[in-house]
């Protein structure tokens, strides 16, 4: 398992439970949990635009990962606790 709290890299994968999880999945996990921990705006930014550079590099753009990544945090919008709503809204 790895020690690091973020994915950082295309060629990288995170493996959860016994299997591999996708990036826009292990990406949205990040976030949630900078909203329950400490709701640092900078920090969710910087992890999404990662996420971005690496699937830029795959697909001819990021759109339909921007998308995905906002229906998953919209469907997890409320498995946070209620303080934490707000900032998952502004992400």
């Amino acid at each position: 398992m790895l020690t690091r709290p973020f994915y950082t890299g295309a060629a990288e994968s995170r493996i959860v439970r016994g299997c591999v999880m996708g990036r826009i999945q292990q990406c949205v996990k990040d976030v949630l949990s900078i909203a329950k921990e400490t709701e640092d705006f900078g920090r969710a930014k910087t992890r999404i635009e990662q996420l971005f550079v690496a699937s830029k590099a795959q697909h001819r753009g990021h759109l339909a990962v921007a998308q995905r990544v906002r229906d998953q945090i919209n469907r997890a919008h409320d498995d946070v606790p209620p303080n934490a709503q707000p900032f998952l809204d502004r992400v």
